[in-house]
């Protein structure tokens, strides 16, 4: 990843924090639109990982739960489910994306959009 990808996700990171999970889903969108077309596939997964942060964000601000309540409840490792809302995993498994649309009540498709 580059430096300015990596800038992009840490100022996104940072919106999230401040509740502003809109402008940051659309400031990560923004990596996906300004890969070559050549690449794309190759980085998909590479966006992906952020949009799952920002969804997980998305509904627990919804929500109004605690990331301390989600870990015992689905039962994800507490480092994993950093990793996640970081989009520092390198491919979220999607055993844990199922327990968080279960625990949410939403479609896994829910996390890739």
């Amino acid at each position: 990843m580059t430096d300015e990808k990596q800038l992009v996700r840490q100022r996104a990171g940072i919106l999230m924090d401040e509740g502003k999970m809109e402008e940051a889903g659309e400031l990560l969108k923004s990596i996906e639109r300004n890969i070559p077309d050549d690449s794309k596939h190759r980085h998909s997964q590479d966006f992906l990982q952020g949009i799952v942060g920002v969804r997980i964000r998305e509904l627990m601000a919804e929500y109004k739960t605690t990331e301390y309540d989600l870990v015992r409840e689905t039962q994800i490792p507490k480092s994993t489910f950093e990793y996640m809302l970081s989009g520092r995993t390198a491919n979220p498994s999607y055993q844990n994306i199922i327990k968080l649309a279960d625990f949410f009540g939403v479609s896994t498709d829910y996390f890739r959009r």
